[in-house]
């Protein structure tokens, strides 16, 4: 906004530097001289506020794109913390199972040793 009025305050000086290099010859050039400086100052202050409201645009752009990355953020953050505990639940079930097969192996070697003591035995007589 600052940028804006040094210019359009630049262009009024301008303007009036102008008006003074050279004494109207008449009052009709005077007023004509008026009249363009005053639709410089009007355009100058129209482009002033056209500028100043793209740049509010442009903050609010701004906050809003700063908004959705906060908020990206926390999404990755919450995606991270999620994909970390199904990585351990994974791994305390690969636990579970080595040991459900360890358990496993013992009880079928166990059942093994029972049917070949089983076997070793001579049958008894049948009554």
């Amino acid at each position: 906004m600052l940028r804006h009025l040094s210019v359009l305050l630049l262009a009024l000086l301008a303007a009036a530097a102008g008006a003074q290099s050279t004494a109207p010859a008449t009052l009709d050039q005077a007023q004509q001289r008026l009249q363009y400086a005053r639709e410089l100052l009007v355009t100058a202050e129209r482009k002033a506020r056209d500028a100043d409201r793209r740049e509010k645009n442009a903050y609010r752009q701004i906050e809003l794109a700063q908004q959705r990355l906060d908020e990206a953020q926390r999404g990755y953050e919450e995606s991270k913390r999620r994909a970390e505990q199904a990585t351990q639940a994974l791994r305390d079930a690969q636990t579970e199972v080595e040991r459900a097969r360890e358990r496993y192996q013992q009880e079928y070697q166990y059942l093994q040793d029972i049917h070949r003591a089983g076997d070793s035995r001579p049958e008894a007589p049948s009554r």
